[in-house]
């Protein structure tokens, strides 16, 4: 009877130890199974590209998946580069058609107000200034020896004596309109009071000299004969 007991005894014993070792075989056959379908999902999932790193131009500009990047955003995905974002030169506005301004003005002759000589050969309307064609004015520093040999500044005289002759009496000149309301220059003879021309009123009173071909010669001529002016 013992023996049958021991016998029973070792019988459950070996039982016991054989659904220990089951159960740990089976625990590992799961534990393989789940490594298994873990390399499995790894091998298909995609493997990220490393981020280039950041150049002193580049930007690290964020693209949502699927957007369309247009070149006013300034990054485009080109297919040479795998996808990746590339930095686009910024887009230069678009140039605004200007209007165009009139420059051209009329030149004819027009009456000029308020004339003022700031020297011989040159006289101040407004803002704008006029020098007289085909005279060689004296500079103002200049002097002349008269015929009993004593010096006198025969530039001065000359600018006082046009001064006088305008007395501040409108000129008139082929001008632009609107001269004088601007800085601006021009070169034209001019007339004052009944048309009389300026420069030929200089050479032939001896404030200055005539340019050579020009058309006050012969009154230059007659000037130095009467010894008028500069040539007293």
């Amino acid at each position: 009877m013992n023996r049958i007991r021991q016998s029973l005894a070792a019988v459950a014993g070996v039982l016991v130890l054989v659904a220990v070792f089951a159960g740990i075989a089976n625990h590992l056959a799961r534990e393989a199974r789940l490594q298994a379908e873990a390399e499995r999902l790894a091998a298909l999932a995609p493997t990220p590209a490393p981020d280039a790193a950041p150049g002193p131009a580049a930007s690290r500009t964020a693209v949502p998946a699927g957007r369309t990047v247009s070149p006013e955003d300034g990054v485009q995905r080109t297919p040479e580069t795998g996808g990746a974002l590339v930095r686009l030169p910024p887009r230069l506005p678009e140039a605004v058609p200007q209007k165009r301004v009139e420059t051209d003005r009329e030149v004819r002759l027009r009456l000029l107000s308020r004339p003022v000589a700031v020297d011989v050969g040159t006289i101040r309307v407004g803002r704008g200034t006029v020098t007289l064609p085909d005279i060689a004015p004296p500079s103002l520093d200049r002097t002349c020896t008269s015929a009993g040999g004593g010096a006198w500044p025969c530039g001065r005289q000359a600018l006082t004596s046009l001064r006088a002759f305008l007395r501040g009496r409108a000129i008139r000149c082929e001008a632009p309109d609107g001269f004088g309301t601007a800085e601006e220059d021009l070169t034209s003879a001019c007339t004052v009071g009944a048309g009389e021309d300026i420069g030929d009123w200089l050479v032939r009173n001896g404030w200055a000299e005539a340019a050579p071909d020009g058309p006050y010669a012969e009154a230059e001529a007659r000037a130095r004969e009467a010894r008028t002016g500069m040539w007293r």
